[in-house]
C-alpha cells in the first residue's frame, strides 16, 4: 500500500511532534465535536434569514473552531500531506469560481433591468457560499491537526457513537416510541416559518411513523450520512475487525432501510457489497451481516411480542429498488429531469455556463441528479471541473486509502447515489454532509505519525 512520502521528523525529532499535538489539542477537540454534532443536525435556534440558515450544534462548533484558530493559530511548520495541500488549492479555486458565478449572474440581472434583490436565488446563493466557506475552513483546520494513534481511537469512538445515536433516533420515531415533535420543540409550528422542518409536527399531528429521527427532514441525508460515517469507522478500524463492527454495519443498513431513503439504501448496499467482496476473508462477515438485516426485516414484517412493525411505507419504498426501470418509482424525478432539460434548451448559453450559482430555485426545483444540477447552475464548464476533481480524488483515495479502502468504496457508492440526488452539492437538504466528507478526506490523506510516539491527550 502506497503512503505519502514526506520528510517526516525522525525519532530524534520527537519533541517537536509532541509539541504539535499539544498545540492542536483544542483544534482536535473541535473536529471531534463537529463529528459528534452529526447525531443531532436539527436547528437549535430559529434565527437567520430563513429556515435554511438556522444554526445547529455543528454551526456553533465551527464558530468555536474559528475562535480557537484566532487565539491559537495553527503553525505552518505542522506537516501536511501533498494530497491535502493540493486539495486545499482546488477547493479555493472552486470557491472563487462559485463566487464569480454568483456575482456575475447578479450583474446580468441588473443589466437586464431586473432587481438583484428579493428573488429566492439570492438567498440560496448566499446560503451555498456560506456553507462552502464553512466546509473549506473545516478542511483547512483538519489537514493541520496531526493524528497519532490515541487521536485516531478517539475519532473511531466518536464515529461509532454518532452512528448508534442516529440509528436509535430513527428507531424511536419510526416505531413511535417518541413523537417527532419532541426533537423540534425549539422551532415554531408554522410551515411558512419553519419550512420543511415543520414536517416533524405534521407527522406528530397525524400520528404517523416518522423516518427522520434527529437527523433531518430529508431521508436522503440520513442514508448518505450513515454510509459516510460507516466508511470512516471502518477506515479507522483498519484490519482489526470484530463482531461489533459487523453489528454496527448491519445496524446501519437497517437504519437506512427504515429511514425510507431508497438512494441511501442502494448506495449503502453497494458499499457493503464492494467493500466485503474486495476482501474475500470477510465473506463470513458479509453473510452474517446480511442475515442480521434479513432477521430484522422479518421481525418487522411479522407480528412480534413487542408489537413493533416496519411501516408499510418503508417496505413499499424499498421494494421499488427491485424495479428501477419503472418510471413510477422515481417519485416524479422523470418529470423534473425533463423540466430541467427544457430549461437548459431554452438558451444554449445555459448549457455552457449555467444560470448562476444558487439560481436553480428561480427556474424550478432542484434537479435531483448531481450532474444535471451542476449543469443547471454552472453549465458544462462547471461539470467538467467537478468531474476532473472527482477523478483526481478517486485516484488519490485508491492510492492512499489504507487496507480495504473503505473511503474509496464509500465514495464510489456516494457517486452512485448522486444519480437521483445532489449528493456533493451544498443544498439545504443535505446540511453538513460535505463538511463531514472533507474532514474524512483530510483524515484519509493524513501524514502518518510514528506509532512509537508517546500518546498525548487531545483535551
Amino acid at each position: 500500500m502506497a503512503t505519502h512520502t514526506l520528510n517526516l521528523p525522525t525519532m530524534a525529532d520527537e519533541t517537536p511532534r509532541v509539541d504539535f499535538l499539544r498545540a492542536t489539542r483544542w483544534h482536535f477537540l473541535g473536529l471531534c465535536l463537529y463529528l459528534a454534532a452529526q447525531a443531532y443536525t436539527i436547528p437549535i435556534l430559529p434565527i437567520g434569514l430563513s429556515w435554511a440558515v438556522w444554526p445547529g450544534f455543528a454551526d456553533f462548533v465551527v464558530i468555536f473552531l474559528g475562535i480557537i484558530v484566532l487565539v491559537r493559530p495553527l503553525s505552518s511548520a505542522i506537516p501536511v500531506s501533498i494530497s491535502n495541500r493540493r486539495m486545499m488549492r482546488f477547493l479555493m479555486g472552486i470557491y472563487a469560481l462559485c463566487v464569480f458565478s454568483f456575482v456575475f449572474f447578479r450583474f446580468v440581472l441588473s443589466v437586464n433591468g431586473e432587481s438583484i434583490f428579493g428573488d429566492p436565488g439570492l438567498t440560496f446563493g448566499i446560503f451555498q457560499l456560506y456553507r462552502l466557506a464553512q466546509f473549506f475552513f473545516l478542511f483547512w483546520v483538519a489537514i493541520r491537526v496531526p493524528l497519532n494513534e490515541y487521536r485516531l481511537r478517539i475519532l473511531r469512538r466518536v464515529t461509532a457513537f454518532v452512528l448508534i445515536t442516529i440509528g436509535i433516533g430513527i428507531l424511536l420515531t419510526h416505531y413511535q416510541l417518541v413523537t417527532p415533535a419532541t426533537f423540534v420543540r425549539q422551532l415554531p409550528d408554522n410551515i411558512d416559518i419553519s419550512g420543511p422542518w415543520n414536517v416533524y409536527y405534521t407527522y406528530t399531528r397525524y400520528n404517523l411513523p416518522a423516518p427522520f429521527g434527529a437527523v433531518s427532514y430529508n431521508h436522503a441525508y440520513t442514508g448518505i450520512q450513515v454510509l459516510l460515517l460507516s466508511a470512516l469507522y471502518l477506515h479507522l478500524r483498519r484490519d482489526h475487525g470484530s463482531i461489533f463492527d459487523v453489528l454496527l454495519l448491519a445496524f446501519g443498513n437497517f437504519t437506512v432501510f427504515i429511514s425510507e431513503s431508497r438512494a441511501g439504501l442502494a448506495a449503502l448496499v453497494v458499499f457493503t457489497s464492494l467493500f466485503f467482496i474486495y476482501r474475500p476473508r470477510y465473506i463470513f462477515v458479509t453473510v452474517m451481516a446480511c442475515g442480521m438485516v434479513a432477521l430484522a426485516i422479518l421481525l418487522g414484517v411479522v407480528r412480534n411480542p413487542f408489537e413493533l412493525r416496519i411501516s408499510d411505507t418503508a417496505l413499499a419504498r424499498s421494494a421499488t429498488l427491485l424495479d428501477v426501470t419503472n418510471a413510477d418509482n422515481l417519485s416524479d424525478r422523470g418529470l423534473i429531469w425533463e423540466q430541467r432539460l427544457e430549461f437548459l434548451n431554452q438558451d444554449f448559453t445555459r448549457w455552457l455556463i449555467g444560470s448562476g450559482f444558487g439560481n436553480t430555485v428561480n427556474s424550478g426545483s432542484n434537479a435531483h441528479m448531481l450532474a444535471l444540477h451542476i449543469i443547471v447552475e454552472s453549465g458544462l464548464c462547471g461539470f467538467t471541473i467537478f468531474a476532473a476533481l472527482a477523478v483526481w480524488v478517486m485516484r488519490r483515495l485508491w492510492r492512499y486509502d489504507t487496507y480495504s479502502r473503505p473511503i474509496f468504496w464509500g465514495s464510489m457508492a456516494l457517486l452512485f447515489s448522486s444519480l437521483t440526488q445532489e449528493t456533493f452539492y451544498p443544498v439545504p437538504a443535505l446540511a453538513y454532509f460535505l463538511g463531514v466528507y472533507v474532514i474524512v478526506l483530510a483524515i484519509t490523506w493524513r501524514v502518518p505519525i510514528d506509532e512509537k510516539q508517546p500518546e498525548v491527550s487531545p483535551i
